[in-house]
């Protein structure tokens, strides 16, 4: 669907994702071209 959207001339974007380096590359390849709340859903660095 994301795909179709992009080749549609829709804006894809990503959010709240633990997306890694190359599935997020593989997105971008795919038509995605925005971010949201990027750090939102990712593995925390470091406990609080």
């Amino acid at each position: 669907m994301a795909v179709q959207s992009a080749l549609d001339g829709v804006l894809v974007s990503a959010g709240h994702s633990e997306a890694d380096y190359t599935e997020t590359t593989a997105a971008i390849a795919h038509g995605l071209r925005g971010f949201t709340h990027l750090f939102n859903a990712m593995a925390r660095l470091e406990p609080r």
